[in-house]
């Protein structure tokens, strides 16, 4: 999963693409950009309660299309 402000996606991604080169077709990123918007944060890196509301809706359908559920 992406990191929420950007840090380390092309690092991220690589090890993604590794793995799944590896042979683990399991594996994938996932972008999260857009997830949060201002209001999402306390002090425009850590993410208030609303924030982490919104981290916590987010992965559940990525998740349901990766695996067809």
């Amino acid at each position: 999963m992406e990191t929420f402000r950007g840090r380390f996606v092309p690092r991220t991604e690589a090890a993604v693409k590794a793995a799944v080169t590896g042979g683990d077709a399991r594996v994938s990123f996932v972008d999260t950009t857009g997830w949060l918007e201002s209001g999402d944060l306390t002090d425009s890196v850590h993410p208030n309660d609303r924030g982490h509301r919104v981290i916590a809706d987010r992965p559940a359908p990525v998740i349901a299309a990766r695996i067809g559920s």
